[in-house]
């Protein structure tokens, strides 16, 4: 679909409904009706600016009526009022993923067994034959990613011989990170796989296996996305922003519109539009109108590529750039920027962020940019003078836990230097707005939970240290996690934070983040997730 197809459909789609009708006149917005949920008798953490925390909180209207002790909360009640008895649970803001994929996870997210947390090749041979157990003969068992042979006791992947034995009757297909996969025989057969191991290894033999798959039809890629947001919702996400990624293509994000205009989303989503050369650039640049859309599906710019000669790997020594490539990249930004359109960057090493801020710099000498919150991602190598640039150019950096399952592949390259790679406490410090991420669902985990203890301890997921030092709090994590990826979102005033009149986004957990051992932490979930007053996810009994 050209790019300005896609516009006019976004512009219809995203046009904001008109405000509710204003109630009575002078009387307190607490007496006009009951609110439809409140929460009693736990330790509400609010990140509000004091980080302050209460026993009870009260929705009404999408939004948060108050909050106070549980018998202040518990009056607002009326005899339709839900009420919820925490029994002391933790109570957190909705965490946003400032930078995950989860739309194109969504397209065959049902056919995909997760491994994130596996530990052994038994327990990944396991979870495939549960699986088959499950499915029809011949329906495909997929994990695209999120996983590495380095988190596993046997420090391997299965084989094609246990896969066989696993799953005999249907294709399985299992890639971890982008960097290999391996197949059983069902799958071999079908996809042309004659190796007789059947592994495939490097990116582009693996991307170009999954082009092999079956194609998925639209109605299922619907119902893939509304699946893949359940799941982070029991994740304890409620918002994320998109940098959409590779294998996209412009037809890709008509299935996030159709759930927005089914009333389904139960993630609000932040998009930016991927192009990989300047003609693809000029297209979206042209056709949109700027930032715009609703608290559920917004459009913010560009990214996380604007031209793919720029994208400098997920782990590399050095990267050069061309003179073609970077003048490529000045037009980019130039047309980007003028639209107000923001750019969310794909950027890791320190020459890739020193030549980036070198065209910002230039052209904010004509044109301001600080209100278009220009970001980067990832950042691994970002430096204190860099910082102070972001910082003078109201930039800011979102951070991914990429390093839990990745962290030997970047030792091998950055060697030691890595322990301090990213320099999480620096960022923090210099006043430079910072949102937290996974990268999901390909390159790194989806749970917050093991970005947020990654964040805290510099750990992988076996246990041992990959970031040795520039650790945050959990106080500083959680900030990072909620307000920090509001600010990436554009949506500060709206979400982020446990305050009256913001959108009732709300998260119980398991355990308690703030007090519960270091390491118990990647397991937390919810077991209650809210988004706009709506009760999105609860868990069973």
């Amino acid at each position: 679909m050209p790019a300005l197809s896609v516009l006019l459909l976004l512009i219809v789609l995203l046009v904001p409904a008109p405000p509710p009708a204003h109630g009575q006149a002078g009387v307190p917005a607490a007496l006009l009706h009951y609110p439809e949920i409140v929460l009693l008798n736990g330790k509400v953490v609010t990140v509000d600016d004091r980080f302050s925390v209460r026993e009870a909180i009260a929705i009404r209207d999408g939004k948060i009526l108050a909050l106070g002790t549980s018998s202040e909360i518990r009056a607002l009640a009326g005899p339709r009022t839900r009420v919820i008895d925490l029994r002391g649970r933790a109570v957190l803001p909705g965490l946003i993923d400032s930078h995950v994929h989860m739309l194109r996870a969504g397209f065959r997210w049902p056919q995909e067994v997760r491994l994130d947390d596996a530990t052994s090749v038994d327990d990944i041979l396991a979870r495939i034959r549960e699986r088959a157990a499950k499915v029809k003969p011949g329906e495909w068992i997929l994990t695209l990613g999120g996983w590495h042979e380095s988190q596993l006791k046997e420090r391997r992947m299965p084989t094609r011989e246990e896969l066989d034995r696993a799953a005999p009757q249907n294709p399985v297909l299992l890639h971890m990170l982008l960097a290999a996969a391996v197949v059983n025989s069902p799958a071999a057969q079908a996809l042309g796989v004659t190796d007789p191991s059947g592994v495939v290894r490097g990116a582009p033999a693996v991307v170009a296996l999954k082009a092999k798959l079956p194609p998925v039809p639209f109605e299922q890629k619907v119902q893939g996305l509304r699946a893949v947001m359940r799941d982070f919702n029991a994740l304890g996400i409620t918002s994320t922003v998109e940098p959409i990624g590779g294998e996209m293509t412009e037809r890709d994000y008509e299935p996030a519109f159709e759930l927005w205009r089914r009333k389904q989303m139960t993630v609000r989503m932040g998009l930016n539009i991927v192009v990989r050369d300047l003609e693809g650039a000029r297209r979206w640049i042209q056709a949109l109108p700027g930032r715009f859309g609703d608290d559920w599906l917004r459009i913010l710019g560009l990214g996380e590529v604007v031209i793919q000669q720029m994208w400098d790997q997920s782990v590399a020594a050095q990267f050069p750039i061309s003179r073609e490539t970077l003048g490529e990249f000045q037009e980019v930004v130039a047309a980007a920027t003028q639209k107000g359109l923001t750019l969310h960057l794909h950027a890791t090493l320190e020459s890739t962020i020193n030549t980036m801020l070198g065209v910002f710099e230039e052209l904010s000498r004509q044109t301001p940019l600080t209100a278009l919150r220009l970001v980067f991602a990832h950042g691994e190598h970002i430096t204190p003078a860099q910082l102070e640039r972001m910082k003078r150019l109201g930039m800011g950096l979102t951070v991914q836990d990429r390093q839990v399952i990745q962290g030997d592949i970047m030792r091998r390259v950055w060697g030691e230097s890595m322990a301090g790679k990213p320099p999480l406490k620096a960022i923090y410090q210099s006043g430079v707005p910072m949102g937290g991420g996974t990268d999901g669902t390909i390159v790194a985990p989806n749970s917050p939970f093991v970005s947020l203890w990654w964040m805290i301890t510099g750990k992988m997921l076996r246990g041992d240290v990959a970031r040795a030092r520039e650790h945050l709090t959990r106080e500083e994590a959680l900030r990072v996690y909620t307000r920090g990826s509001a600010w990436v979102a554009h949506t500060e005033d709206r979400v982020g934070s446990l305050e009256p009149g913001k959108l009732a986004d709300l998260i119980v957990l398991t355990e308690d983040y703030l007090a519960v051992p270091e390491d118990r932490i990647p397991g937390i979930r919810s077991v209650l997730t809210i988004v706009g007053g709506n009760v999105v996810y609860e868990a069973q009994p």
